[in-house]
């Protein structure tokens, strides 16, 4: 089960990505839809920081 976790926090890391597949599918499969969004989120922010640090 730790392993879908995982896989919810990289899949997430792709924009747009976490809102249309990876929090259904992960919610579908039987995960906490609490955790599923946390990690959906954490993941898309550590993206974001990375290009938002980099381009400046």
């Amino acid at each position: 089960m730790l392993i879908d976790y995982m896989l919810v926090f990289i899949a997430a890391s792709v924009p747009w990505l976490e809102v249309g597949l990876v929090v259904p599918l992960g919610i579908i499969r039987g995960l906490s839809p609490f955790w599923v969004m946390l990690l959906a989120f954490i993941g898309n922010l550590c993206i974001l920081g990375e290009k938002t640090s980099s381009s400046t």
